[in-house]
């Protein structure tokens, strides 16, 4: 009777309903012939491919399928290759003897045991003949020794070095920033107008051109400094300086700018000693650096923002950038054009600019022009390089200047005689009429390229250089008149308060009736430009900035 184990009578999911018979063991020559070593040790590979061989011929026996013997090839179909086969698996070293030869004991109680052949391989001990220990190989090349770790030092050394060079060489090592220990705080708006103004602390800032009121604190800029200072005492709260001369100080959404000029630098008005390249942006409550970019800005640049956008003035170069300093537009003779023939003028030179309505307006003055031209065109157009102009027409005259800008309408003054001309947006002449001030106040450019032009809710409030125009807001038409003024004006506790040579002068800001005056002793005469911080009056007086209170 034959060992009958699982799967050989078709049904592997039922043991045998019969008891395995007793195997005679094998003669001892077979024995010795079928278990019989080597003399000498198979190697590592060839150990483990028998391994994987007599694991994988264990679980079939045990599963009682038929399996070739070691080293022979399974036919696809019966034939005379396969009774080739079998001959040679005869002769074949077998690690597993066939079905039906002699089976050890052990393996054979696994069968009964387990009557499942799919899992067969779980109960099944294969003999594995010692596999030689493999110790991994150790690369032609390590980091053991003495010389590696020295150059591993040198490099790291190196590095320092080059950091340390590069720090002290570079613009971090010369630039100081104190910021302030706590946050400075808007000053409310007055109510009322005092009795008197009397000096309470002044500063040098030769950097700007009109008082710099950010946000709580008052701003001025000297040799390579700009401070943020207490408005009531004029105390510095916070600074930021480099090793660079300030071109100037501005103010722009909510930040105090710095632009600094960069030695050797080329700018759009040609070759020159440097230009206003380095543009540094802080928070005016704490003095924190906020923004900074790289610009092209020329010597005695102006910064001019209408809340949106900020324009850096020039000759002959004229650039735009928005709230986180990425520019918007380059107008003129730009250096190293990536693209060019996209400026549609390059040899012409910018006598006034202007900002209002969403409109960047420019006077030209062109070699091939018979008149001054007048161009209107985008803060923004869609690419930087490409300016996108609405329109641009020449003049019937000579030194005309930018006065104010709206959404619908453009304003001009140009002399002999001296005469206000409004443009719509197609640029076609809508009006004009005379002005009444000396031809001396249109002579020439104004300074920066930038009109001394206050804007307020009811009308717009030009120096004329020595008148004050009132516009109005809406169709920028001259509503009124103030002579003998030495300055623009600012808005203070709601009334308008012009400089006048002896003090200041007192305005209703819509109608322009006298209110009042106050007298004011100033140490030099000259142009004097307005601006308020809370109940503090702030003149600069050239290149001097004077609180007022």
């Amino acid at each position: 009777m034959r060992v009958t184990g699982p799967g050989q009578h078709g049904d592997q999911n039922q043991p045998t309903s019969h008891d395995p018979e007793p195997v005679s063991p094998a003669p001892p020559d077979a024995a010795r012939s079928d278990t019989a070593l080597p003399d000498t040790a198979p190697s590592g590979e060839a150990a483990a491919a028998r391994d994987d061989t007599a694991r994988d011929t264990a679980v079939l026996n045990t599963a009682g399928l038929d399996t070739p013997a070691s080293g022979t090839a399974t036919p696809d179909a019966p034939g005379p290759a396969a009774n080739a086969d079998a001959t040679d698996a005869g002769t074949a070293d077998l690690d597993t003897p066939p079905l039906g030869t002699t089976v050890p004991a052990a393996a054979a109680s696994h069968a009964a045991v387990n009557p499942d052949p799919w899992h067969a391989h779980e109960a099944v001990d294969v003999a594995t003949e010692p596999v030689a220990e493999q110790r991994p190989q150790v690369p032609a090349r390590s980091f053991h020794r003495r010389a590696d770790y020295v150059v591993a030092a040198l490099i790291a050394v190196a590095v320092l070095v080059a950091a340390f060079i590069v720090r002290q060489s570079g613009d971090a090592a010369a630039t100081v920033s104190r910021t302030s220990a706590e946050p400075m705080y808007q000053l409310p708006q007055p109510t009322a107008l005092p009795p008197s103004f009397a000096e309470v602390w002044r500063a040098p800032s030769s950097a700007t051109f009109a008082p710099v009121v950010a946000g709580p604190a008052v701003v001025t800029g000297e040799g390579g400094e700009m401070a943020g200072r207490d408005p009531l005492t004029g105390e510095k709260k916070w600074s930021y300086a480099r090793d660079l001369p300030l071109c100037t100080v501005g103010m722009s959404w909510g930040q105090a700018f710095a632009i600094y000029t960069k030695q050797g630098w080329t700018g759009g008005s040609g070759p020159q000693s440097g230009n206003c390249s380095e543009i540094t942006g802080v928070d005016p409550a704490t003095g924190k650096r906020a923004l900074a970019r790289n610009g092209n800005a020329p010597i005695g640049t102006r910064l001019l923002s209408d809340g949106t956008h900020l324009v850096m003035t020039g000759k002959r170069l004229i650039e735009v950038v928005r709230f986180d300093l990425v520019k918007t537009l380059e107008y003129g003779k730009v250096e190293a054009e990536i693209q060019p023939n996209k400026q549609p003028r390059t040899n012409c030179e910018f006598g006034s600019v202007a900002l209002g309505g969403s409109r960047l307006g420019v006077i030209e003055r062109c070699p091939d022009d018979l008149g001054d031209r007048l161009t209107m065109q985008k803060p923004n157009p869609k690419d930087w390089d490409a300016p996108e102009v609405a329109f641009s027409t020449v003049l019937n005259g000579r030194g005309a200047r930018l006065v104010a800008i709206t959404e619908d309408r453009t304003v001009i003054a140009l002399p002999g005689p001296p005469r206000l001309v409004t443009y719509d947006t197609n640029g076609t002449q809508t009006d004009e009429q005379p002005l009444a001030i000396p031809d001396s106040d249109l002579a020439g450019d104004p300074p920066g390229q930038v009109p001394p032009v206050v804007e307020g809710s009811a009308n717009s409030y030009w120096f004329t250089g020595s008148k004050l125009i009132a516009l109005s807001s809406k169709e920028l038409r001259p509503q009124w008149t103030v002579e003998n003024v030495v300055g623009s004006p600012t808005l203070f506790s709601g009334r308008l308060v012009v400089p006048v040579p002896d003090g200041l002068l007192v305005l209703d800001a819509v109608t322009g009736a006298r209110i009042g005056s106050v007298p004011v002793r100033r140490d030099q005469p000259g142009p004097v430009a307005l601006a308020t911080a809370g109940p503090v009056i702030l003149e600069q007086r050239a290149g001097t900035l004077v609180a007022l209170r």
